[in-house]
């Protein structure tokens, strides 16, 4: 008897344990019939409830969070636009600043259409045109979307088609900075007279971000600290004010969702193509700061610091939010470091649209189902932007290295810095003495091959001459200014062969970015001996490491 019981027990303790381990293991998320990817251009991540922002700016995203899986660090693979979404539309890493997705790379709604789902693309970007291939794969696109306008074209693709599966593309573009007829550059929500309330708010500078200031002023002998400062805080509000007003459009997309009954069924992905530098760092001499240099104005906080985005690496430039929401998925939190090049595979997985064949990245439905398993996260994660490319550990160690621009126009240097205890990026530990010192180049060393293998790994964009619109594009959105670098390119493909061997020769001495484009220029050419023997010439002279390899890489 005595053994009967005990048999007994042991069978219960048995299913019972089979059980309880069935309640706490992860269930599998369901497949969806609705996919929304809501891109916001120049989201930063710390506007967010949910990233610890207490102004109170994004209940509906907040909301959202607390339905999903957070992304605590996750980075965008470019500081602008068109390279950013190249690389999340088409789920590959970028090494170069490319505008136009790959004609032998499938893009997401390329992927999804072939599965029999119906594509719609809605886009307040107007780079992110079909002529750069955005539009591939969508039976229905529209890029021309005014930033602060109606959601009706949006509501009616989802109103028409709740019975069919759809993946649809939203981009909004608000929260990205518009010229203002007296102010210039800033933030300023439409109708102002709703949206304008932390514009007015001064709450001061904090004491860091101060020091840095006052730091910055005297070495560079800024002038007119106090009308900055009063600027540099208005503009903090305004853009914080284009988060609010963005919230509230979005709420629109979601009410709609949840009125047509299809909120259950769909996948969302809140998502951002790279976040704003909103004063916290000296701008490269270029952009505005070089404009402002060549009209002759005095050098001010305002005009010196970076306040927009597209040429630096920063983490403020990079930190981006990533909130998923999907059918049967448990809410859940992810500290570790993940990047927007997993969003590609992470909607093939949840979609249940095959392989992925292709897709760089890794999916993150392994992490929302297990957060805390460190073994989850790729060791590193990866940017790309003009003058930097970057590496991040799981510990937080930031590695920027300069791109060609960087080197050649600027003379940057490596820099290494502990995000955990430096977000801000102040201190490059590569120049720290002693023991410290000694530590972070061994880091940086290990690092290197690291980023060098990605960017092998990443598309390179072929130089192509740049049409006056696309060329008007970038100029509205302050991705190009007097310096011009993309219309140097354009110029230079036009040239011979010969001509650019000479130019190549001739500028040898002095201008090293004009040698490194010359380079670009004549890749892809058939080269014949003798001119394979003067560009073998030019690279044994050749001081400039970035040139030095573009000359590798044509020969």
């Amino acid at each position: 008897m005595f053994r009967l019981n005990l048999a007994r027990c042991l069978a219960l303790a048995a299913a019972l344990g089979a059980a309880l381990f069935a309640a706490c293991a992860p269930q599998a998320p369901r497949a969806p019939r609705h996919v929304l990817l809501l891109v916001i251009d120049t989201q930063r991540a710390d506007r967010l409830g949910s990233y610890g922002n207490m102004r109170g700016l994004t209940p509906v995203l907040d909301a959202l969070a607390r339905e999903g899986v957070v992304f605590e660090n996750c980075i965008s693979q470019a500081s602008w636009t068109s390279p950013s979404m190249v690389s999340m539309m088409s789920g590959q890493a970028i090494s170069e600043e490319v505008m136009t997705l790959p004609e032998n790379k499938p893009t997401l709604a390329e992927r999804f259409r072939a599965q029999g789902w119906r594509t719609g693309g809605f886009v307040c970007n107007n780079i992110l045109d079909e002529k750069h291939g955005f539009g591939r794969g969508f039976e229905e696109y529209q890029c021309q979307l005014p930033p602060y306008g109606e959601n009706t074209p949006i509501l009616e693709w989802l109103r028409a088609r709740r019975a069919e599966r759809t993946f649809t593309w939203v981009h909004l573009n608000e929260v990205h900075d518009e010229k203002h007829p007296e102010l210039g550059p800033t933030y300023w929500p439409i109708p102002p007279e709703l949206w304008r309330k932390w514009r007015d708010v001064r709450e001061g500078i904090p004491g860091a971000r101060e020091q840095y200031y006052s730091s910055i002023s005297e070495r560079l002998a800024l002038q007119d600290g106090t009308a900055s400062r009063e600027r540099i805080q208005a503009d903090l509000g305004g853009y914080d004010d284009d988060v609010r007003y963005e919230d509230n459009r979005i709420a629109e997309i979601f009410a709609e969702l949840k009125q047509l009954g299809l909120w259950e069924d769909t996948l969302i992905v809140i998502a951002a193509d790279h976040g704003e530098g909103l004063y916290t760092r000296e701008q490269f001499l270029s952009g505005t700061r070089k404009s402002a240099l060549e009209r002759g104005e005095a050098p001010t906080l305002v005009n010196t610091l970076q306040m927009t985005h597209g040429s630096q690496g920063y983490w403020e430039l990079i930190h981006v939010p990533l909130i998923l929401k999907a059918p049967g998925l448990a809410p859940a939190r992810v500290a570790g470091y993940v990047e927007n090049t997993d969003i590609a595979p992470t909607l093939v997985e949840l979609a249940q649209l095959g392989s992925g064949e292709g897709l760089q990245g890794r999916s993150l439905v392994p992490l929302a189902l297990d957060p805390d398993n460190a073994g989850l996260l790729a060791p590193q994660v990866f940017s790309f932007t003009r003058y930097h490319s970057g590496v991040i550990t799981q510990s937080g160690m930031h590695l920027l290295v300069p791109s060609p621009r960087g080197e050649c126009d600027f003379g940057l240097v490596p820099e290494l810095y502990d995000l955990k205890r430096d977000p801000e990026c102040r201190r490059n530990l590569l120049q720290a003495g002693g023991r410290e010192g000694g530590e972070a180049a061994r880091l940086a060393a290990e690092l290197d091959p690291q980023l060098r293998r990605r960017e092998a790994q990443g598309l390179h964009g072929a130089p192509t001459q740049l049409d006056e619109g696309t060329q008007a594009k970038l100029a509205g959105l302050g991705y190009i200014g007097s310096e011009v670098v993309d219309q140097l390119r354009s110029d230079l493909l036009g040239k011979s062969t010969e001509v650019l061997l000479n130019d190549l020769e001739r500028t040898y001495a002095h201008d090293c970015l004009l040698r490194h484009e010359v380079a670009r220029a004549l890749f892809g050419r058939k080269l014949q001996p003798e001119e394979r023997t003067r560009i073998e010439a030019v690279l044994r002279k050749e001081p400039s490491a970035a040139v030095q390899a573009a000359l590798r890489r044509l020969l």
